[in-house]
């Protein structure tokens, strides 16, 4: 199902559905917060889910001179993967990769501000590829409104954070992640063994294990460290990754 598709199809249930329950509670009034109450979370999910979870992030956009070189290395890949215009950012704070797209395909990629001082050249281009095709495979839509949720309900996690892994499981999430880590595979040139590797390098970083920020996990291209099957967040275990590129786990 198309994304557009995905969004309408779910906002319009989610209206009729707090429509009729609004009217069987209050009646005509009930119908009219029910109705006020949709167009609040439209609005929530559409153009604050990200937000959201920026808000706890101190980050900078990359702008003018790019002495990292990095964002000219994305915007020469970007062609093998049909993406619009990127931002990147950087940030002080521990959080893994994160990217998302917003219409018409602008791409958003997040970094840790160490990393790529971490890498090689090499390392770099295959990093390049590996954002590239999680920011062109991962969903638009879905992401935010797990995001949502996921923020919205902080005290009532150990409810909700269960049923959210199960709906981005049942969305086939951990499928998004094993394709993307194949495409970037493919299209780096680096062989199964260099870029299992660089997955595992990834994961080692301390300044990628963050703590605090929550409903990024939605949009974070590592597995999260604290992965159980009660909190899994939709994504494949890093033990399944590493099989999917390598053959086994190092």
């Amino acid at each position: 199902m198309r994304t557009l598709t995905q969004v309408w199809v779910f906002f319009v249930s989610l209206t009729l559905t707090l429509l009729i329950v609004g009217f069987q509670l209050k009646g005509r009034l009930g119908l009219f917060l029910s109705f006020l109450f949709s167009l609040f979370l439209i609005y929530i999910i559409l153009h604050r889910g990200v937000l959201l979870f920026q808000k706890q992030l101190s980050y900078k956009e990359l702008l003018g001179s790019d002495t990292t070189g990095f964002l000219k290395l994305l915007n020469l890949a970007k062609e093998q993967y049909q993406l619009g215009p990127l931002h990147l950012f950087f940030s002080p704070d521990a959080t893994a990769p994160l990217v998302w797209r917003d219409y018409p395909d602008q791409g958003f990629i997040v970094l840790n501000e160490n990393l790529l001082h971490h890498l090689s050249d090499g390392e770099r281009n295959i990093l390049s590829h590996f954002l590239l095709s999680h920011l062109k495979l991962r969903p638009t839509f879905r992401p935010r409104l797990l995001s949502v949720f996921e923020m919205g309900f902080l005290h009532l996690q150990f409810i909700f954070a269960p049923i959210m892994s199960f709906i981005a499981t049942f969305f086939r999430y951990p499928k998004f992640y094993l394709q993307a880590d194949l495409l970037s595979l493919q299209n780096s040139k680096a062989s199964n063994y260099e870029f299992g590797y660089f997955l595992k390098k990834l994961h080692d970083f301390e300044f990628h294990r963050s703590k605090t920020l929550r409903g990024a996990e939605y949009f974070s291209v590592l597995t999260a460290a604290n992965h159980t099957w009660l909190k899994s967040f939709g994504q494949p275990s890093l033990n399944k990754r590493f099989l999917t590129v390598m053959g086994f786990v190092p």
